[in-house]
C-alpha cells in the first residue's frame, strides 16, 4: 500500500543525509548540532519512557544518555505528504555503560514525522524508536 506521493531521488538523498548529520552529532556528543534537527515542539518517544515535549525536554534526556559510540540508520521507507514525510527505519549503535566489560550493543526501528522547512531543512517533529533487545531482567 502506498501513502503520499513517491520521493524523488533527491528526496531519497537528503533524507539518508539526515541520518549522518544525526550519527556524527550524537557520537561527537554535539547538542547543539543534535537538537538542531528538532522542531521546537517536537516530541520524542524513546522506549522503555515517557514521551519527552519540547526541545529543551528532548536534549536534558540525550545528555543524560550513556556516551554513543557508534550510530548507523537507514531509511527503508519514506512517504511524502507535501512538506511533511513520514519515514521508517532501522538503527544500530553501540553504547559505553560505567562498570561494563564491553560496549552494549542496540538494534531496532525507528519511525519519524519530518517537517519541511522554510529554509528546506527537514526537522524532526515527531520521532519513536524501539530497540530489538530484550527488557533487562
Amino acid at each position: 500500500m502506498t501513502y503520499g506521493t513517491h520521493p524523488t531521488e533527491q528526496h531519497l538523498a537528503e533524507m539518508a543525509a539526515m541520518i549522518d548529520s544525526f550519527a556524527a552529532a550524537i557520537t561527537a556528543a554535539d547538542w547543539d548540532a543534535f537538537i538542531e534537527e528538532y522542531t521546537e515542539d517536537t516530541v520524542l518517544m524513546p522506549p522503555h519512557a515517557p514521551p519527552l515535549v519540547g526541545k529543551a525536554a528532548v536534549r536534558s534526556w540525550a545528555e543524560a544518555m550513556p556516551p554513543i559510540t557508534d550510530f548507523t540508520g537507514e531509511n527503508h521507507e519514506v512517504m511524502l505528504f507535501g512538506d511533511v514525510a513520514v519515514i521508517r527505519g532501522r538503527y544500530q549503535m553501540s553504547f559505553t555503560v560505567p562498570d561494563a566489560p564491553e560496549p552494549i550493543q542496540d538494534v531496532g526501528s525507528f519511525l519519524e514525522v519530518r517537517q519541511r522547512q522554510a529554509d528546506g531543512r527537514w526537522l524532526l517533529a515527531r520521532n519513536v524508536f524501539n530497540t530489538d533487545l530484550p527488557m533487562p531482567e
